[in-house]
């Protein structure tokens, strides 16, 4: 493939890629740009979820649970370099996910470590107890 050929692939790629981010701000205003990947994974202990944040810095992110919901949002912006952006698949902007649990988990036990641009947030279940219920008599 010629350096003309290339050029010309690298000038259609970088034209969708602009469209496609004017369509996404067109049609979001302020919504988020983008929903990062995740994995989750779970053994008889805890939920596990493993999300794909490159960029992303812990100021920049929040996670909250709110009864069952875990949400899960931020901004990430381009990085600092020299030199012109000849083309660009890294996705700027602000994020969000949001999770409905389907079991209670340990409010208290939630962890989460922002490492290399990978999020792991550990969900401990709550254990069951089992609880006796009085029983009233009427007369």
């Amino acid at each position: 493939m010629s350096t003309s050929d290339l050029k010309k692939q690298e000038t259609k790629a970088q034209n969708i890629s602009e469209t496609k981010s004017e369509v996404t701000r067109e049609t979001t205003g302020n919504k988020p740009t983008y929903t990062p990947s995740v994995d989750i994974y779970s053994n008889d202990d805890r939920h596990l979820l493993v999300l794909d944040l490159p960029g992303v810095k812990e100021g920049d992110l929040e996670i909250t649970l709110d009864k069952d919901e875990l949400l899960i949002y931020g901004k990430t912006t381009l990085p600092e370099t020299t030199g012109e952006l000849r083309y660009s698949e890294y996705r700027p902007g602000n994020f969000r996910r949001s999770f409905i649990l389907s079991e209670p988990v340990e409010e208290e036990n939630i962890s989460a470590v922002l490492k290399n641009g990978v999020l792991n947030i550990s969900l401990q279940r709550k254990k069951s107890q089992p609880r006796k219920v009085e029983i009233k008599t009427t007369d």
